[in-house]
């Protein structure tokens, strides 16, 4: 894809980006390809405000996605638990990426040029972002440190941050009220959603193509 600012997301491509993981002892869960409750490029100083997802090959069988509503995971804690979380931070790191293009610099490239806005440039993919993020035009918040991507929270201990970002998720694989699912039906169909303040999961698919932009989204998807 010659366009900087949209990714191609395919099995096979990710199986051969990150096949370099495959000598480590199995884990039994995904960790770098996208079947998994995450939130674009949240390692970047910029993210994405939001996403377009346009699924270009339909796989036989599969391949839904889900989102989970990030203003209903934070509505769902007490008052003093929200109080908490706003004054946290976390560090995001996208280190499957990084070691990635370190396995294999011939085929495997960080593309070091402005990546959507000037502040993201560079290799290091690292970030710090609030724990909890706010529209800036509803003034609804969300919990923003999930998935794999936040790495820890600056202001707790190590089993504290731990123990917090697992309850984080546990909110959502234990809540299914506050999820949504796509059945993608035909090719070209297109998912859209407010990326800063919605985390999903994807399936793995054949193959799609994803845009972001890091642009101010005004509205709320959706709230249950």
């Amino acid at each position: 894809m010659d366009d900087a600012q949209i990714s191609t997301i395919s099995s096979l491509g990710r199986k051969n980006i990150f096949k370099h993981e495959d000598h480590r002892r199995p884990s039994g869960s995904r960790r770098y390809d996208a079947a998994q409750w995450h939130s674009d490029i949240q390692f970047e100083p910029v993210p994405a405000d939001y996403t377009s997802l346009r699924l270009t090959e339909l796989p036989e069988t599969g391949g839904d996605t889900l989102w989970a509503s990030g203003y209903e995971i934070y509505d769902r804690f007490s008052k003093a638990y929200q109080t908490f979380f706003e004054g946290l931070t976390a560090t995001f790191v996208g280190d499957g990426f990084i070691r990635a293009a370190e396995a294999n610099p011939e085929k495997v490239k960080i593309y070091e040029k402005e990546r959507g806005s000037p502040k993201n440039v560079g290799r290091s993919l690292r970030a710090v972002h609030p724990v909890v993020r706010t529209n800036p035009v509803t003034g609804w918040k969300s919990i923003f440190a999930l998935g794999p991507f936040p790495k820890y929270i600056n202001e707790l201990h190590e089993e504290e941050s731990a123990e917090l970002l697992k309850k984080f998720r546990s909110v959502i694989t234990e809540n299914h009220d506050l999820q949504v699912r796509l059945k993608w039906r035909n090719k070209n169909d297109i998912g859209r959603r407010s990326q800063q303040l919605l985390t999903f999961i994807k399936p793995l698919l054949t193959n799609s193509s994803y845009l972001g932009q890091p642009q101010c989204l005004p509205q709320r998807n959706f709230r249950l």
